[in-house]
């Protein structure tokens, strides 16, 4: 398969630019693989994939291309102060997963300075002395029926936040003895809301055409199935093999961890 650059625009450095159209491959495999080696052939120095799979569990890239060399060090880094989570822990089981591979850790943080990997707040991962970059995980979550209803428009993309002043005004407040009922109904609200939600309400925007596309996945993705998302920049030596793609584990230990928004990171 071959691009017509004749049906692209030409930019002044001599590159091209255009949208192609997504193309199916589909195989039966006994593994999970990408098809790496063979786009060896059509790449100059690197190139960067990115990758949402949908499995039965949350899945990784082998060995030194696995993901733990951010995941782990960014999980650590946004559990530096306890006191700033609800409860003291990291949202999708993130601190049950340094809990349980917390002896390993050591060890893999070592193999990352080997490899020349720094984990930096906030930024993307630089290339080793090798112009090798580590895999970063960005999204991972287990579907749930919830999910589901939203793709299908049964329920809506975003949450509403309760308004825990709703039938009050500020003349109820003016009455001293009135106002220390009013603030008692108000610390109930918050305390139920915190209670049912410990890491807030999920309020987000998008145009309404994007949320209306979300209809096109429903009968693609499956409840109780992970959806894992990933980034990893291939330089082409690091292409000689076809990709596989394993179960996110490391050195025995199980990572089912989520991961669906920006971590609160404490400063060092």
């Amino acid at each position: 398969m071959k691009i017509d650059t004749a049906q692209m625009k030409r930019n002044k450095d001599g590159s091209f630019a255009g949208e192609v159209t997504p193309t199916r491959f589909q195989f039966a495999s006994e593994k999970m693989v990408y098809p790496l080696k063979i786009t060896q052939i059509s790449v100059r120095e690197k190139t960067e994939a990115l990758f949402y799979v949908q499995a039965p569990f949350k899945v990784d890239l082998p060995g030194d291309f696995t993901y733990q060399y951010t995941w782990v060090p960014m999980l650590q880094s946004s559990s530096f102060k306890p006191g700033s989570l609800p409860g003291g822990r990291l949202p999708g089981r993130g601190t049950e997963w340094l809990d349980e591979f917390k002896g390993q850790i050591p060890t893999l943080l070592t193999r990352a300075r080997e490899l020349g990997f720094v984990f930096v707040n906030n930024q993307r991962p630089l290339p080793n002395a090798k112009g090798h970059i580590p895999t970063t995980m960005e999204w991972a979550r287990k579907l749930t029926k919830d999910d589901i209803a939203i793709l299908s428009g049964k329920s809506p993309y975003s949450e509403t936040v309760p308004n825990v002043d709703e039938g009050f005004a500020k003349a109820d407040i003016a009455d001293a003895n009135r106002a220390e009922a009013v603030y008692k109904v108000i610390r109930a609200r918050l305390a139920k809301s915190q209670q049912e939600r410990p890491f807030g309400y999920l309020v987000r925007h998008a145009p309404a055409d994007d949320v209306k596309d979300l209809q096109k996945l429903a009968g693609h993705l499956s409840e109780s199935l992970f959806i894992t998302k990933f980034r990893k920049i291939f330089c082409r030596d690091e292409m000689n093999d076809d990709l596989l793609i394993v179960p996110a584990r490391y050195n025995g230990a199980t990572d089912d961890s989520e991961y669906e928004e920006l971590l609160p990171v404490s400063p060092p």
